[in-house]
């Protein structure tokens, strides 16, 4: 009887030393993809920052980049980096989003629209013009 209590106890002991033993508790955690890191993978190089951008009626396309940014594309293939004033989380699942300015152009304090329900208004922080290395872009998607 007092075998089996030793075997079951040592046997007990292997299993949970073996466990530690796998995982690497010491190891350094992954730093977070940083924006630029994010967009260079994408192709795009940001160029300069911008006072507003007149927009067309319709966006050709636009991509998510965290809960700060997106990235938006208008006619003729022009790219644009738009960050935000505070982090808009809704952005990181929606399909649409739209804008809402006080003339033909977007400037910075006028507001992203992320529809819901709720519909979520995110003020533009700043927006950069961007250039898109398609050949870069493909070899990375």
């Amino acid at each position: 009887m007092y075998k089996r209590k030793w075997l079951l106890v040592v046997t007990l002991l292997a299993l949970v030393f073996a466990g530690c033993a796998g995982s690497n508790s010491n190891a350094l955690p992954q730093a977070p993809e940083s924006r630029a890191d994010k967009l260079a993978r994408q192709g795009f190089t940001v160029i300069e920052e911008l006072t507003g951008i007149t927009f067309p009626s319709t966006l050709d396309s636009w991509g998510y980049i965290d809960d700060k940014a997106l990235w938006v594309e208008s006619r003729p293939k022009r790219y644009y980096l738009i960050t935000l004033s505070f982090p808009c989380r809704e952005l990181s699942f929606t399909q649409e989003i739209g804008f809402r300015s006080r003339g033909t152009q977007l400037m910075k304090g006028d507001d992203l629209i992320v529809p819901g329900p709720p519909v979520r208004d995110c003020q533009v922080e700043t927006i950069f013009s961007m250039e898109l290395d398609r050949k870069k872009r493909a070899e990375n998607q």
